[in-house]
């Protein structure tokens, strides 16, 4: 058996000792030219996080290609992989993650909205008198609206404290006071 060089061993010690020096993947930016990049980059420096975090991201990426989609920005997915490409490059993981829950709250505040919008017509109108089925059938859809706003109250909840979370976990700071979160769609 040969006798290993001692520069291949220091070599070998080095990038072993510089392995987990590494820094933290939501720290550093993504390199996203293409979707095949951003795949490789990816691949390269989420595989250390935990199967909750990558799905996490990913849940994110959909959300802002979601966000191209409904703004009719692109159609195709090609170009709406395109954009989505464009819009993070350069970005670091963690405000890619915080852009996702942003966009999400969007999305979901202008529903929330149009539910209210529906309560309230659905509020507006009356069953004939002694009409109990038509009563009993206006208050049932009226109940299942309420269901459905309470249910994106519990979602923009949960953005929201995720959003406080990855800001205090990643000493981000807070939004200026005349911050404007992106819109999703052109009300």
């Amino acid at each position: 058996m040969k006798p290993v060089p001692a520069a291949f061993m220091i070599l070998l010690g080095a990038m072993i000792f510089c392995g987990g020096c590494r820094k933290n993947p939501y720290d550093q930016k993504i390199s996203a030219a293409t979707q095949q990049e951003l795949n490789q980059w990816l691949s390269l420096n989420t595989h250390r996080l935990s199967l909750e975090e990558t799905a996490e991201i990913k849940d994110c990426l959909a959300e802002i290609k979601v966000s191209f989609m409904l703004a009719k920005e692109a159609a195709g997915q090609d170009n709406i992989n395109r954009k989505m490409c464009e819009k993070i490059d350069g970005m670091a993981l963690k405000d890619t993650v915080v852009l996702g829950y942003e966009l999400q709250i969007a999305r979901l505040e202008l529903e929330k909205a149009r539910l209210q919008k529906d309560l309230a017509y659905k509020r507006s109108l009356k069953a004939r008198p002694g009409d109990l089925a038509s009563a009993n059938f206006l208050e049932d859809q009226k109940e299942q609206v309420r269901a459905q706003i309470s249910k994106f109250d519990e979602r923009l909840n949960r953005c929201n404290a995720r959003i406080k979370e990855l800001r205090k976990q990643f000493n981000m700071p807070e939004p200026a006071d005349d911050y404007v979160p992106p819109v999703r769609i052109n009300l």
